[in-house]
């Protein structure tokens, strides 16, 4: 399906032309209109210094013109004074006292009048002031609306002393030239002494005293942002301020400002209808060119476009129309390439889930392996089986690779799992190497010899110390033997080697023959597949058998794992970055050294014989506590972590007093109706760790994942169908309490990181939803002995401290926690209706909790069971 045109070419070409011509026509606009700001700024600030300096200039000269008439007056008889005041037009009166103490008054009629007093109500007013201002002789004065200057003067040479009233017109005068200010004078302490807008009280007094200069031109305000300017008067003790609001000092900016974008959008509309017109000559082929990839998308692929166009377009659409063609060509090619992609994916798949852990470790040996084809599926294919104490191995290499070879893989691994369910009918082909051979060359031959497979096939027989194996064409493995301890040498490795048998699916008969070796602890058996000899390095240069062999000789003191790595280590080192040319398997088995000793310690006679007669164990059973592995015991003082104690106390003292207080891990009821068969199955998981098949035949089991709440239905389905007719009459009901509250355990404690912290405050009315990676496995099973059920997740966390510490506040409290979001008492309900409590945790991986019930006739039997509790944890791969 085509995409959507959401922007189509025209308008991107229009949009290109509007940035260029926009960002150009903004650039310069920046720049202009910076520069004029700047412009504006310096003559508006130097406006401003001019007007200050002006009005404090003439308000200085005001007065001291006022001065000089009043030192004129003091000069003056008295019988002149009237007649020279009144020429003073600014003057409402004077107040004239002689060296003498007398006392006169002059009034200057006219210049009251003009004020639109009488002389008596000038007189009461001139009583009544209220001075603004005190300094120096002068102040000014108001009562109502009506406001005067005093000034007062002191006539050192004669002693006279004048004051007079007079007019602040004048004043006005002055500060009605700066029409575009607001002019004022503050006193030092911040007062108003003048203001030419009488309701103005915003006068930046304190920021003028912060700036601590005598005079400036500054931007102050917050709100309303003013160009102020001042100068301070230290004669006069005056501050003289005159303002104006910013907005309007740069009005003419802001204008320009506005109809800069005026004319910009004017610019880019003509912009973008002259590229409108421009771009319609070119888009017009392109969709067509368009319009014919949407018939392309639509399979349409024969349709041809017309462009007449003789530029690159043109030559684009004689392109288009050529792929046209081309691709219905290549429509059936490309078909057939999917559908054998899709099957080479499905192969791999497949074949990565025929092989077993890299690392695993058996009662007996640990098995390290490696394997890597040359292309996305391989020909090698190794597998092993255990029964009545053998190890068998199988390794094989079909001819060639790829696809045909992986299919030859399934048919081995096939073969091996139908060799697994024979061992415990057909023995006698289990038990020969020569014989699986025979079997797997069976299932091949149906090829008619098309494909053809090597292989080889070992048994261990541990407890005759024994090698069988059989050869079918396959490279030797190599046997490691090294009884002293020795530095390791050539002399220590010997090839498998004797009567070589033909391919798989070459002969109808193979007749493969059995050869034997013994074999100790701590030898090892070396398989592995060609190609790790035959693989070349850059220089096409093959890794071959000598220097394979050193390798093994150089690292084959070291532990399994690391002897398997290094190995391929050496190998990889060698081929450097060339890819490999062939499928490379390599297995290592090294024997293990049987030493565990189980000690017995119990003072009971009785309990002591039952115990000791226990058989099935491949451990041997010793008085010596120094050297065994295990106590089995019957003392309260002896809780060792590893110790199996067999407690005859209630269920809650063996929670409270017991497990406790103590370290134990594995604690037996006394009462247990089949004492010694839990001991071996708990011993077993002790040392070879398999969880449920440890403890019953899981022939019958029934598995299911569970991923949220909404299972549970179909686990309590699974356990109403469950076959319960060699127990009492239906335990079915304790099965479910006990799996309900253990998957509720699981889930809401699942996942890790911020998932886990989420889930587990999560209220337990809504269930949270899991991934397949952290599925819970549900499984029930039943043999003669018991009826199982486990829970495991996969998330390794659920520790002993935790299971102790529930079970001690259940038994304590028997209520549920008081906490958000769950009850609490899931794993005490679980143990509580368990004849077995058993938790399996392998760290950071997961945890199987199983609890068993014993198959009884009778429910009081099953009531009266001592629990019995055991924890194991594992660390590192299992």
């Amino acid at each position: 399906m085509s995409r959507r045109v959401v922007f189509p070419l025209k308008l991107k070409i229009l949009a290109i032309m509007a940035a260029l011509l926009g960002g150009s026509i903004s650039i310069y606009a920046i720049f202009a209109l910076d520069l004029f700001k700047k412009d504006k700024s310096a003559y508006i600030y130097g406006n401003n210094r001019s007007t200050i300096e002006s009005f404090h200039q003439q308000v200085d000269q005001l007065i001291s013109g006022n001065f000089d008439k009043l030192h004129v007056l003091s000069l003056m008889p008295q019988a002149k004074i009237k007649k020279l005041l009144e020429s003073y037009n600014s003057f409402y009166h004077l107040d004239y006292k002689s060296k003498l103490d007398r006392k006169d008054h002059f009034y200057n009629i006219n210049a009251i009048e003009d004020e639109n007093l009488s002389l008596s109500e000038y007189k009461n007013i001139s009583k009544n002031y209220e001075s603004r201002y005190r300094h120096k002789n002068i102040s000014i004065h108001y009562e109502n609306e009506f406001s005067f200057l005093k000034m007062s003067y002191v006539n050192v040479d004669n002693g006279v002393s004048v004051s007079a009233h007079i007019s602040l017109n004048l004043l006005k005068q002055i500060a009605s030239q700066f029409p575009q200010y607001s002019t004022y004078i503050l006193q030092m302490d911040g007062e108003q002494f003048w203001n030419s807008i009488k309701t103005d009280n915003e006068t930046f007094f304190n920021e003028i005293i912060e700036k601590k200069v005598e005079k400036a031109v500054v931007e102050l305000g917050i709100q309303e942002p003013y160009i102020v300017a001042f100068k301070i008067d230290p004669k006069r003790k005056l501050i003289f301020v005159s303002k104006i609001k910013k907005s309007e000092a740069y009005k003419v900016n802001d204008y320009l400002v506005n109809k800069s974008k005026v004319f910009g959008i004017v610019i880019l509309s003509l912009a973008g209808f002259i590229a409108l017109l421009f771009s319609r000559s070119l888009t017009s082929p392109l969709e067509s060119l368009y319009n014919l990839t949407i018939k392309f998308s639509k399979g349409e692929f024969g349709e041809k476009v017309l462009i007449k166009s003789r530029d690159e377009i043109g030559s684009l659409g004689e392109s288009f129309n050529f792929m046209s063609g081309e691709i219905v060509r290549y429509m059936s090619e490309m078909e057939e390439k999917a559908r054998l992609e899709n099957e080479v994916k499905t192969a791999k798949y497949v074949q990565s889930n025929y092989f077993p852990a890299k690392e695993i470790s058996l009662e007996r040996s640990t098995l390290s392996s490696f394997y890597t084809p040359a292309s996305e599926c391989g020909g090698d294919w190794w597998g092993y089986m255990e029964f009545d104490n053998k190890l068998v191995l199988v390794i094989a290499d079909a001819t060639g690779h790829g696809v045909p070879a992986a299919l030859l893989t399934a048919t081995a691994h096939c073969c091996i799992e139908n060799l697994k369910q024979m061992t415990s009918t057909n023995k006698d082909i289990v038990n020969s190497p020569a014989r699986i051979l025979e079997f797997m060359n069976k299932s091949i031959l149906c090829l008619d010899g098309k494909l053809l497979m090597t292989a080889f096939c070992c048994l261990i027989d541990y407890d005759s110390n024994t090698l069988i194996y059989a050869n079918a064409s396959h490279n030797p493995p190599f046997h490691y033997s090294n009884p002293n301890g020795e530095e390791a040498t050539k002399s220590h490795f010997s090839p498998l080697l004797g009567v070589v048998g033909p391919r798989l699916g070459h002969k109808t008969d193979g007749e493969y023959i059995d050869e034997r070796i013994s074999i100790n602890d701590r030898e090892k058996i070396i398989l592995f597949t060609d190609g790790i000899l035959e693989s070349q390095n850059s220089d096409e240069k093959e890794y071959g058998q000598r220097r394979f062999f050193k390798s093994l000789i150089k690292n084959t003191l070291k532990e399994n794992a690391d002897f398997k790595k290094s190995i391929i280590d050496d190998a990889y080192e060698f081929y450097g970055k060339t890819p490999i040319n062939d499928d490379i398997t390599f297995v290592s088995v090294e024997i293990i050294k049987k030493t565990k000793k189980i000690s017995i310690d119990i003072n009971d006679d009785e309990l002591k014989s039952e115990v000791t007669s226990m058989h099935d164990l491949p451990y041997s059973i010793s008085t010596d506590e120094c050297h065994s592995i295990t106590t089995i015991t019957d003392r309260m003082d002896n809780t060792g972590e590893n110790c199996f104690l067999i407690s005859s106390l209630s269920d809650e003292d063996n929670i409270l007093k017991v497990l406790k207080t103590s370290s134990l891990n594995h604690l037996i009821g006394r009462n247990a109706k089949k004492m010694k068969l839990e001991i071996v199955n708990n011993l077993k998981q002790m040392f070879a760790p398999k969880g449920l098949s440890n403890y019953i035949n899981c022939s019958k089991n029934i598995a299911h994942l569970v991923l949220s709440k909404n299972d549970f239905s179909k686990v309590n389905s699974i356990l109403d169908k469950f076959n319960y007719d060699h127990c009492f009459q239906s335990p079915v009901d304790y099965l479910k309490i006990i799996s309900n509250e253990l998957l509720t355990n699981a889930i809401y404690h699942s996942g890790s990181g911020e998932d886990f912290i989420k889930r587990s405050q999560m209220d337990r009315n809504i269930s949270p939803i899991l991934s397949e990676e952290e599925a819970i496995v549900f499984t029930v099973g039943s043999d003669e002995n018991y009826i199982a059920i486990s829970v495991k997740d996969s998330t390794g966390r659920l520790k002993r401290s935790d299971i102790v510490n529930n079970l001690v506040r259940s038994f304590e409290s028997k209520q549920h926690e008081n906490k958000e979001g769950g009850a609490g008492l899931g794993l005490y309900l679980a143990y509580s209706y368990s004849n077995q409590f058993i938790v399996n945790t392998i760290d950071g991986k997961s945890s199987e909790v199983i609890c068993i019930i014993d198959v009884n006739k009778r429910l009081k039997a099953y009531k009266e069971r001592i629990t019995s509790f055991h924890y194991f944890e594992q660390k590192g791969n299992t």
